[in-house]
């Protein structure tokens, strides 16, 4: 049991000293990054619901 928490708290301690070491973006480029994320979400969001649109129109035809 002693050598479960000890090895826990070493865990803990490392992943600490792991985190003081992360490169963090800075606000402009977290915030350039997010705004690229949701433009890049957004143009296949488009695409996807195209080619969909354009899938059931051809589907239509076939079935009618």
């Amino acid at each position: 049991m002693s050598d479960t928490f000890i090895r826990l708290r070493k865990f803990f301690q490392d992943s600490w000293q792991e985190l003081k070491r992360v490169n963090w973006p800075t606000t402009k480029d977290a915030n350039r990054y997010t705004l690229g994320v949701i433009i890049f979400s957004l143009t296949v969001a488009l695409v996807l619901g195209l080619v969909d649109s354009a899938l059931i129109k051809i589907m239509n035809l076939f079935i009618q």
